[in-house]
Parts: C-alpha cells; structure tokens; sequence
C-alpha cells in the first residue's frame, strides 16, 4: 500500500469554505444586523406601532423561520449540540421580538386611551419605561 502524500494531506486539511463563510458572517452579517436593530430601535421611537409592525413582523418571520430549520437540522442530523443551541438562541430571538411588539402596542394604547386624556401626566412615565425597556429587549433579541 502506497503511503499518503503529505500534498494530500494538506488539501484534505484545509478549510477554506467554512471559515471564509464563518468570517463573512462575522464581519458582514453582524453588523449589518445591528444597523437593522437601530433602525428598528429608532423607527419604534419615533413611529407609532403600525408603521413599525412590518420591520418587527419580517423579523419576527424571519428569526422563527431559522429556528424551525436549526431544530429540523437536529432532527436530520442526530442529536447535535451546535444546530439545537442555535436553534434555542432563534427562538429566544423571537420570543424578544413578540416582547418589544407588545410594548410598542401597549404604548400606543396608553397614549391614545381615554386615561391619558384625564390624566396627561400618564404620558411621560409610559414613555420613559418604553424607552428604557425596548431598547434592552430588542438588542437582546439581536
């Protein structure tokens, strides 16, 4: 039996492919997906909630979508541990999501309610715990 060459050996050890895709998903995707989140974040403050809902649902979509794919990746694929994490973290990416959603709705409502017409002083604390609370719970889920 002819030994191997170490050339071989060097091609087969090579990882060309998956680190130049883990390295464009860092220095690409990530902050391409912070300027998102601070558009969201932006638009949330200063739009009332139906013209921020399409950017939240789309990320909502989204972040769901990779997550039934992850978990359908364990499932494929046998038990791993990277796929199952990630699928976890999209999950959890899309439970925030719903959360600043809901904060965006509840503030709409405060604001718009009969409360606040009998009680203008009710505005500025809403305001102030939405802009507190959102921020932190959207760049969590980013």
């Amino acid at each position: 039996m002819k030994p191997v060459s170490s050339k071989l050996l060097k091609l087969l050890a090579k990882r060309e492919y998956p680190t130049l895709f883990a390295l464009a998903s860092k220095w690409i995707t990530t902050p391409l997906l912070f300027i998102c989140t601070l558009v969201y974040i932006q638009g949330s403050f200063t739009q009332p909630a139906a013209k921020v809902l399409p950017i939240g649902l789309s990320a909502l979509g989204m972040t769901a979508g990779l997550s039934g794919i992850c978990f359908s990746m364990v499932k494929a694929y046998g038990n791993h541990a990277t796929p199952k994490y990630a699928g976890e973290k999209f999950l959890h990416s899309s439970v925030l999501l719903i959360q600043s959603l809901v904060l965006l709705y509840l503030r709409d409502t405060i604001i718009k309610s009969d409360w606040t017409k009998s009680w203008p002083s009710l505005v500025l604390p809403v305001n102030i715990f939405v802009g507190t609370v959102l921020p932190l719970v959207t760049f969590a889920s980013a």
